[in-house]
């Protein structure tokens, strides 16, 4: 992975965050979006930038002009009894987690 460009969403937290440090480990460049940016780790060879993946376009000045690997990792979970989830609650975390948007918000 040395000197690849590795564009990882969701990696200040969880399997993102491990992939990442990995990849930074290996000397990757990884440009690393995520809600909680301003907020994460720093690693070393890693660039950051705050987006959340409900809306939204991922601004162009953080992407860099070659990409040789894509990583998705953002993800929702709704900690409640089963009965009280609706179909939206269903429908709007398999957008986040598999489309990368949310039906409540409009797509990206």
């Amino acid at each position: 992975m040395k000197d690849k460009n590795v564009f990882v969403i969701g990696g200040t937290s969880g399997i993102g965050l491990a992939l990442s440090r990995l990849l930074t480990d290996r000397n990757a460049r990884c440009f690393i979006g995520a809600r909680s940016a301003e907020k994460a780790e720093r690693l070393p060879g890693a660039d950051y930038f705050t987006w959340d993946a409900t809306g939204g376009e991922i601004p162009p000045d953080v992407v860099p002009d070659t990409v040789q690997g894509l990583v998705y990792c953002p993800g929702t979970i709704r900690l409640r009894p089963i009965s009280r989830l609706t179909d939206e609650d269903f429908l709007e975390d398999f957008n986040v987690n598999l489309l990368g948007r949310s039906g409540r918000f409009g797509a990206w």
